[in-house]
């Protein structure tokens, strides 16, 4: 493969993940955690009170824990799980023929906050929530995008010396471009990211994919 051609078929899919790296904080439904009323409404008042009890504040740039990934895992899955529920909604307001319905599903799941209820399910106030997202979202990208970098070949049998060099050098070049995605991170963290780099992918992959198709 041409470099040219390595840095064109790069650049979209880099694009993705930036947008996976900011999409993934930005809210996503505004009546999707009313979704979710069932019997579990009535909650005893005691109950309720200590479910809106904020965290203790930490502070936003304070660098990645080994408890900030199970905090991500936690919050994304009940972002997910309102996410689904507005995407559900729309779905029916669309097979019912309801425009009005789904126009306020869209805008629900378009200007709605689920960054809240998400850092409520991790343990921690949402600014820090916020700074553990795009992080380990950042991370994730890079690692995707490292991986992508070293799969890309060109056909040797149709590249002169000088092709292969290049195209060499140009991969050499876009990797120090992405950096060492855990530089800086203590090593147990890691480790722990590694180990568990399918399961953040996943999760930032189908919150993404449902921003991107709702009711779909």
């Amino acid at each position: 493969m041409h470099p040219q051609g390595m840095k064109h078929r790069l650049g979209p899919m880099l694009l993705a993940l930036a947008v996976a790296a900011c999409g993934a904080g930005e809210p996503a439904s505004a009546s999707v955690g009313a979704t979710d009323a069932g019997p579990d409404a009535a909650l005893p008042v005691q109950a309720a009170d200590n479910a809106m009890t904020p965290p203790p504040a930490t502070p936003a740039g304070e660098p990645l824990a080994l408890s900030d990934i199970d905090a991500y895992v936690a919050g994304m899955r009940r972002e997910l799980e309102l996410l689904q529920a507005g995407s559900d909604e729309l779905r029916q307001a669309r097979a019912g023929g309801d425009d009005a319905a789904e126009a306020s599903a869209l805008l629900e799941l378009a200007m709605g906050d689920t960054e809240t209820p998400g850092a409520q399910a991790a343990g921690v106030d949402v600014a820090r929530y916020r700074a553990i997202k795009s992080r380990i979202d950042r991370i994730v990208g890079a690692v995707a995008a490292r991986q992508q970098l070293r799969a890309m070949r060109g056909d040797p049998a149709s590249m002169t010396p000088e092709q292969l060099a290049a195209q060499e050098q140009s991969r050499a070049e876009m990797l120090a471009q992405v950096g060492d995605p855990y530089a800086g991170l203590p090593a147990d963290v890691v480790a722990a990211l590694q180990a568990r780099h399918d399961e953040l992918a996943q999760l930032g992959t189908r919150a993404i994919g449902i921003r991107m198709n709702p009711g779909g």
